[in-house]
């Protein structure tokens, strides 16, 4: 199994949560499950976000692909999001 850990700064979590939680079965087609979100604790707009990666190839497209890129622009992320693969 893979893991993919995501972080990104974003604007207000208040706005970014309900977008994030609507992404899911877009996030799951792309074998991208059961997520974990972490917040900063001196930054509580830092988030960490822990996935397992069921076909790491799917889930590369996916978030390279227009969808993701549009919710997270609609969820307020700024910048680009770090992310790291790794194998259990």
């Amino acid at each position: 199994m893979t893991t993919l850990f995501l972080q990104h700064k974003i604007r207000d979590y208040a706005a970014w949560r309900p977008v994030f939680d609507a992404h899911e079965p877009a996030r799951v087609k792309a074998t991208v499950t059961n997520p974990v979100v972490y917040r900063g604790a001196d930054d509580p707009n830092d988030i960490v976000m822990v996935f397992k990666i069921g076909d790491p190839k799917v889930a590369k497209s996916f978030f390279a692909g227009d969808d993701a890129r549009d919710a997270m622009k609609r969820a307020g992320v700024i910048g680009t999001p770090v992310s790291y693969m790794t194998n259990d």
